[in-house]
């Protein structure tokens, strides 16, 4: 059975490298609430959870004070060292003996800390890592990209290459005999921006046209010429049009 009541310190791992390079920098005073929350960007509340831990490790007295083992903490030659003194002091010798060193599995270190306390899956699996982050005591791990805290989408971008837009032109011809007949020219120009030709007066935009013609099945021949004729006095005139 689980001992109740059984706790061991937690820090978080992006909070624990941050904080040691604000002790890099300059050692405070005093660790307040206040300092953890500026220098962590944490509220004031998350920051008030992480001054018990600070103190249980030895990092800072009961004062808030830095102590001497946090200014070996910030050194790189001494960080080892440090993180196993830490291990000593809050770990039990059984756990220890178990899994000596960072190449412990994660899964036996959590049944570990579940079988020794009475605590939830979030809260094991974070003893676990703050164990085996003292257990790996590498200080360039302090300097490794950490992952995003937050989930971003990509953004969109626009396509380099844009879909030519489709447009749809229906004209209706003029009656071209007394019987009704009529022609219908269905116009579907294709701009397409890249593609170029050579006018009379230099490059532009190459255009089709799809020209659907619909004839009643009485229209004489004469009637079919005149749509025709129409058709190209009306599409094809002008000198810079070349089929």
């Amino acid at each position: 059975m689980p001992a109740k009541g059984i706790n061991f310190p937690v820090i978080n791992t992006v909070r624990w490298w941050t904080l040691r390079k604000s002790f890099k920098r300059t050692i405070p005073d005093t660790v307040t609430t206040g300092y953890l929350s500026s220098v962590l960007n944490v509220t004031l509340e998350s920051a008030q959870n992480i001054i018990s831990p600070l103190k249980k490790i030895g990092l800072i007295d009961n004062d808030g004070k830095p102590t001497e083992l946090a200014k070996e903490w910030r050194d790189d030659e001494q960080y080892a060292s440090v993180c196993e003194k830490i291990r000593q002091a809050i770990y039990p010798s059984e756990l220890l003996a178990a899994f000596p060193d960072a190449d412990a599995s994660r899964e036996k270190v959590e049944r570990w800390f579940a079988n020794k306390t009475a605590l939830g899956t979030s809260q094991v699996r974070s003893m676990a890592s703050f164990y085996l982050l003292l257990s790996e005591a590498d200080p360039t791990k302090q300097d490794s990209p950490t992952p995003p805290t937050k989930s971003t989408q990509p953004t969109k971008t626009a396509s380099l290459r844009t879909k030519p837009p489709t447009v749809k032109i229906k004209t209706q011809a003029e009656k071209e005999a007394s019987n009704g007949t009529v022609a219908t020219a269905v116009l579907e120009p294709e701009v397409k921006p890249n593609a170029a030709r050579v006018n009379g007066y230099g490059f532009g935009p190459s255009l089709h046209i799809d020209i659907q013609i619909h004839i009643a099945p009485d229209a004489t021949a004469e009637q079919i010429d005149q749509i025709f004729a129409s058709l190209s006095k009306h599409l094809y005139k002008g000198n810079d049009v070349h089929e």
